[in-house]
């Protein structure tokens, strides 16, 4: 600094730092050394550029990347009535002033100040000096501005965990909060975030039967490693009339009729035990007892598998079928999602299980500077009704590919009523606050088991999508989204359902709209856009 104020010629100048983000001037967090912070900006204080600047001013440093120079910052105040003025004119150890942007490889990293106490120190002859300093602190804070985020990317992923690109702003906020708390040599403390007042969207794409096809798979596999073994027990009994094979023999039936009656949760991993701890040993022995013993031993080797010495064949088609369907489906969705976020911002996140089941939640709180309405709800609405049909028809071609015949059924749960969404630091994931919100979580978890009241009928049935809501509103406005997804060919005519639901542990009253997916439809319309769809919507 001392540099600095030798080449203008003030004794007593001083050297501030300012960031722009989201065109909002914002106080440096790191990359500023001491000596550098903000002048016109206290601690965590940011001001909107439209708001802070008169035309004249906006248009000289934001679009012409000029210095603004104030030579005396009461006639600035009188003159501009901005809110930089008014930072200006409070500030009683400024009289002059300038803001010169700092361009590094075409990119605006920030805004260097320069500080006077006195007015027309610096003024329009400042300028050209400065002009031979603003390249070299602009490479330099370009550099800190790079450490400072690789400080912050370090604490989130510390703090938190991988998160979506639409609510990482707030992180970034919080994590510059934590570096100036570590600045000041205070203790920092990674707070909790919560977007409030968002809407929630909830989707799922499930296999059905999925636990009895895998039971199947297990008993199916058990039973014919247990007939190999069988084979082998006998062979050794038939040679040397050991009552010990005999022994094993019996235990080995009495567990295969136990399979046959049905498999308890305990049932596989007490099979395995006993293979692994009592006949494995007793095959070591054998394959050493003459050739012909050797050979039935091999024989049984060569039915299981190598990386989990077991007999995998029916149990590996059905996990290979799982994930080709939960990849393929997860591929498209992400997509999609691609087209849904360039409609508004939005919170999203999937999970693959036995099928694929998603969130999402839209709101001004997770919009950041973008001003949100409720077509934005609406446009994400049919978005997910519209991406579901593609899901059903994609999942409907790759059927003919499974080595294990599966389907799948698809549910959307349509929730009116705004909610708040924590990111708990703890368990580093989001979730709903408080014990209003927890319902939504209640009912996510319990509806797709849920049967149509007054029969032994689930309400989610391959070939169907079933829209699961409390609130006749929601009725109406997806009745209007499935009778132009009808005119349109992706839902079948005439199929749409009104349902009851029987109640719930904790829930009452939910109902059902349930309608048919139209597969391989060659007529219908799929080139035009959610926003047309919408606006033919509204127009009906």
């Amino acid at each position: 600094m001392e540099s600095m104020r030798n080449l203008f010629g003030i004794p007593d100048l001083l050297g501030g730092f300012v960031e722009m983000k989201n065109n909002s001037f914002v106080a440096g967090t790191q990359p500023h050394k001491k000596g550098m912070d903000s002048f016109i900006l206290d601690g965590d204080e940011n001001l909107p550029c439209e708001n802070s600047l008169c035309d004249l001013s906006y248009t000289k440093i934001l679009i012409n990347h000029e210095p603004l120079v104030v030579t005396d910052t009461d006639h600035f105040d009188k003159v501009s009535n901005s809110n930089l003025s008014d930072k200006l004119k409070k500030n009683k150890k400024i009289g002059s002033f300038i803001l010169a942007p700092l361009i590094f490889n075409d990119e605006m990293v920030g805004f260097m100040e320069l500080v006077s106490p006195r007015k027309y120190d610096l003024n329009g002859s400042s300028v050209a000096p400065l002009r031979q300093l603003l390249p070299i602190f602009a490479m330099a804070i370009a550099r800190f501005k790079r450490e400072s985020e690789n400080t912050r990317e370090a604490i989130i992923q510390q703090e938190c965990t991988t998160i979506h690109a639409s609510v990482k702003w707030r992180f970034d906020e919080e994590a510059d909060r934590y570096m100036r708390a570590q600045y000041r040599k205070e203790q920092p403390d990674f707070q909790d975030i919560v977007f409030k007042d968002v809407y929630p969207l909830y989707g799922q794409l499930d296999i059905k039967g999925s636990s009895e096809k895998r039971n199947e798979a297990i008993k199916g596999d058990l039973l014919k490693q247990m007939k190999g073994i069988r084979r082998v027990l006998s062979g050794a009994l038939k040679k040397t009339g050991m009552p010990v094979y005999e022994g094993l023999i019996f235990t080995l039936e009495s567990y295969r009729d136990e399979i046959h009656a049905g498999m308890s949760s305990g049932s596989e991993q007490k099979i395995q035990s006993f293979m692994s701890a009592e006949i494995e040993p007793v095959l070591n022995h054998l394959e050493k007892q003459g050739e012909d013993m050797a050979k039935l031993v091999s024989t049984y080797r060569g039915l299981l598998d190598q990386e989990h010495n077991t007999v995998y064949e029916l149990r590996k088609q059905f996990d290979t079928s799982v994930n080709v369907i939960n990849q393929t489906l997860a591929s498209l969705l992400d997509e999609k999602q691609i087209e849904a976020q360039r409609m508004f911002p939005h919170y999203f996140e999937r999970y693959k299980t036995d099928g694929v089941e998603y969130n999402m939640y839209i709101g001004q709180s997770i919009a950041n500077n973008k001003e949100f309405d409720p077509v934005y709800l609406d446009n994400l609405r049919l978005w997910q009704l519209l991406v579901t049909c593609e899901l059903e028809n994609r999942f409907e071609e790759l059927k003919k590919e499974l080595d294990t015949p599966l389907e799948v059924a698809s549910l959307i749960l349509a929730y009116s009523t705004p909610l708040a969404v924590h990111f708990r630091t703890d368990e580093k994931r989001f979730d709903v606050e408080g014990a209003y919100n927890a319902r939504y979580e209640i009912v996510k978890k319990r509806v797709d088991k849920a049967h149509i009241k007054g029969t032994n009928e689930r309400i989610t049935v391959p070939g169907k999508i079933a829209i699961i809501y409390n609130n006749d509103k929601d009725s109406l406005e997806y009745e209007k989204y499935l009778e132009f997804l009808q005119a349109k060919g992706h839902i079948k005519k005439g199929s749409v359902e009104h349902l009851k639901l029987e109640d719930l542990q904790g829930i009452t009253g939910l109902k059902a709209l349930r309608a048919e997916v139209n597969y391989h439809n060659q007529t219908a319309e799929n080139d035009f856009s959610i926003d047309q769809l919408l606006a033919g919507i509204k127009g009906n």
